[in-house]
């Protein structure tokens, strides 16, 4: 399956992110790793700032900053499962 990954992502990583929230980032990580499943990100984008700035944010908190620096470096960074878009071109990572 292809995705399109928003802005709400992020969100899911906050520490004070509610408990249900987590379950869902849980369940989406945990099927997207399982299954063969392909993210496209836009950068720039809204995502990406926010996925980046919610890093910086959270260095002192080591449980957000260490499930979003694996998201980051695993994911986005580091995976063969995400294209990126950048006007009007795709970068596969």
């Amino acid at each position: 399956m292809e995705l399109v990954i928003n802005e709400w992502l992020p969100e899911y990583f906050r520490p004070d992110a509610e408990k249900s929230e987590k379950e869902m980032l849980e369940k989406f990580l945990n099927r997207f790793f399982a299954k063969e499943d392909i993210i496209f990100v836009r950068s720039p984008s809204p995502f990406l700032q926010k996925i980046l700035r919610f890093a910086k944010v959270y260095q002192a908190n080591a449980k957000a900053y260490q499930s979003l620096s694996m998201f980051i470096n695993l994911i986005l960074y580091d995976s063969n499962d995400v294209f990126l878009l950048m006007k009007n071109v795709i970068l596969k990572k």
